[in-house]
């Protein structure tokens, strides 16, 4: 890191932490090494491109590109029927170029090493919605002025050359402004969305560039920030002023997005937050907003909790058209383009302007604990609705319920995190709710698999310090270390949740490594821990591929974890750690059985055949110390348990400032403000 910034390029292009700048550099010595690569690996990689290029033009066909980066007005492209004939999704997809009139001799000269190789390794993997066009702003081009082009006259050769001209204006742009010695820096780090935005919170408010969160959802790699960028010191920023989020949302939820990028927002008026979406929510009918769908609960009362709102939602008018995108529904699929602007509203930031740099909450609301509960609860029942069994039966061969139940977005860490957020601003008798809260989750019956999750949910809670779990009966520390159990030499205290480590052989896993992702996508795994008389899903797991060094101390374990930096292409075993109560581990210590497990969805039916009617792909007995370790933390992670028990939101530093007090109440099931 020393040395990258001392380059030339360091004053400007910065990097988050070292395993981020490992990793680019990484990936820039393959992009170097790959014109040595033997003929024949050229030549299957070669073949590999022509025919995934072949599958996703065949597949996907068009993504209306044109459409979309003219906006507005693109009405006279589609208007015109030579210009709306334009297909540069299929140039592309067939060539390797956006346009074989302009760029004919580099077709058959290499592959683009930047597409060659990504964290999935050496092989094609390119997205498939990539369309290099869709990037520019391609409005001034047709807008009625003097140097519009004539719908006409517009080619797929005109086109690009815009395009390029645009390109080389940004980058001539951007050369001046660092001439002119300006603060511009570009920072980069290799970490998952809702990760590197979790870190940079617990960086921020704990004060410690360790962050003990995980950058990836596989492996064991932890954001460590700079300490020179980010420590006593820090010159890199830690709030923001605006966040784009592109259409993340998508892919990882609504109310994930919210949930960490919201206490990164600077409490100012004009701060905002940006959410896109390109996929419908629903598949029939009309095309309308996906908001209220998204949001899974009422959209005022979430402002309200969450203290930002979407401005379309207070305001009921937008300043973005998508009449163009209606009238090319025919091109788009079931694309169609929503950009919502989240901004903290006036009325919601206390006292004078001048004190709202300190972070502290904008409001609180006080509610009635049961009606407050319930409300949870309807929220729990819309993140979850894939479980709901009587639904999914009754809308079979819907396509948009189809996609929900193979693409879930949240767990029950995903509505913990929520309540994390949530809870310091509401001001609320928080044991009484979610005592009511917990008492509907138990006693539901429209999530049918709900009740598996349950231990997993109260676990959760307790990790972030919103509910404490009760110790069952006096005779607690006597059951526990009983000499049937796998606590019967521990010296201390036993914690009320513990880690599990489940150690999975590498032959176990071949069903997985067999999948075709262009058929399934990504399955979901998933632990279970199970009896005759008892079944639990844990879906909050931390799989990394590595070895386990464990060692008796005092009686209990402790364990190394060695990661294999080689993932899927090594020969470690994967270990696989969840936290679960350890009142769990004692019902049946001989007869409990701990395994890793495909999440059941109709993708995964797939894969009954090979793993049976459970989709198990290794289960072993508590009993196996072998493949079943106890510890009280994960091996690899110290700072984790601390980390979560903080909160989301910062608290009050300014006890001068007065805060509003807005009273929400639920009246059948409509939330009334006061």
């Amino acid at each position: 890191m020393v040395s990258w910034k001392a380059s030339k390029y360091g004053d400007w292009l910065r990097f988050c932490d070292d395993h981020s700048l490992v990793e680019v550099r990484r990936h820039w010595a393959q992009y170097q090494e790959m014109d040595d690569l033997p003929q024949k690996n050229k030549q299957e990689l070669e073949a590999s491109f022509a025919s995934g290029m072949k599958s996703v033009l065949k597949k996907v066909g068009s993504t209306g590109a044109p459409v979309v980066a003219a906006g507005p007005l693109s009405y006279n492209l589609l208007n015109d029927r030579k210009s709306s004939n334009i297909e540069t999704f299929s140039e592309f997809w067939s060539s390797g170029v956006t346009a074989r009139s302009l760029f004919s001799d580099a077709i058959d000269r290499c592959l683009n090493p930047t597409f060659v190789y990504s964290r999935a390794g050496k092989a094609f993997n390119v997205h498939y919605a990539t369309d290099p066009i869709r990037a520019f702003h391609l409005a001034p081009y047709f807008a009625p002025t003097k140097h519009a082009m004539s719908p006409s006259k517009v080619s797929l050769t005109s086109l690009v050359q815009v395009c390029m001209a645009q390109f080389s204006a940004w980058c001539v742009s951007l050369q001046r402004r660092l001439q002119q010695r300006s603060a511009t820096t570009i920072r980069f780090a290799v970490a998952e969305a809702l990760a590197f935005c979790e870190a940079l919170q617990h960086c921020r408010d704990g004060e410690d560039t360790n962050t003990g969160v995980y950058s990836q959802s596989w492996g064991g790699s932890q954001l460590d920030f700079d300490v020179g960028d980010y420590g006593s010191e820090r010159t890199a920023p830690m709030i923001f002023d605006v966040i784009d989020t592109s259409n993340v949302t998508d892919h990882m939820g609504l109310l994930n997005i919210l949930t960490v990028a919201v206490p990164l927002l600077k409490r100012t008026p004009s701060s905002v937050l940006h959410t896109n979406t390109l996929l419908r929510t629903k598949d029939e009918g009309p095309v309308s907003s996906g908001l209220a769908e998204r949001a899974c609960t009422d959209v005022s009362t979430l402002s309200l909790l969450l203290g930002v709102a979407p401005i379309c939602h207070l305001s009921h008018f937008t300043t973005q058209s998508n009449k163009h995108l209606l009238l090319a529904g025919h091109v788009l699929g079931r694309q169609f383009q929503e950009c919502l602007s989240w901004k903290m509203p006036w009325s919601a930031l206390p006292g004078p302007i001048s004190g709202i740099e300190q972070l502290q909450p904008s409001m609180l609301a006080c509610a009635d604990p049961r009606r407050l509960a319930q409300f949870l609860f309807n929220l729990y029942l819309k993140m979850f609705t894939d479980e709901d069994q009587f639904e999914n039966m009754k809308q079979i061969g819907n396509s948009s319920r189809l996609r929900t139940m193979n693409h879930r977005s949240y767990i029950r860490t995903s509505f913990v995190s929520l309540l994390q957020i949530i809870q310091p601003r509401v001001d609320a008798n928080w044991n009484e709710v979610m005592r009511h809260f917990l008492e509907l989750v138990r006693f539901d019956h429209t999530l049918l698999i709900g009740a598996h999750s349950y231990q997993e949910l109260a676990c959760h809670l307790h990790l972030r310090n919103i509910l404490a779990l009760d110790v069952l009966h006096p005779d607690w520390s006597r059951v526990v270390k009983s000499p049937s159990n796998r606590f019967r030499n521990w010296k201390g205290d036993v914690p009320p949740v513990v880690c599990v480590v489940l150690k999975v052989p590498r032959q176990s896993l071949k069903a997985l490594e067999d999948i075709d992702d262009s058929e399934i996508g990504t399955p979901p795994l998933q632990c279970e821990s199970s009896d005759n008389n008892f079944h639990n899903i844990h879906s909050s797991i931390r799989p990394i591929f590595g070895m386990l060094d464990v060692t008796q101390v005092n009686g209990e374990l402790q364990a190394i974890l060695t990661e294999d930096p080689q993932g899927w292409n090594g020969n470690s075993p994967l270990l696989v750690s969840f936290y679960m109560p350890s009142w769990l581990l004692t019902i049946a210590p001989k007869t409990t059985k701990i395994g890793l497990h495909l999440r059941n969805t109709p993708a995964t039916l797939a894969f009954m055949p090979k793993l049976g009617m459970s989709l198990a792909i290794f289960s072993a007995y508590l009993a196996d110390e072998d493949h079943v370790h106890i510890l009280r933390q994960r091996p690899d992670n110290i700072r984790e348990l601390s980390q979560l028990r903080k909160p989301m939101v910062p608290v009050m530093r300014n006890t001068n400032v007065t805060t509003e007090r807005v009273i929400i109440d639920f009246d059948a099931d409509v939330p009334t403000v006061g």
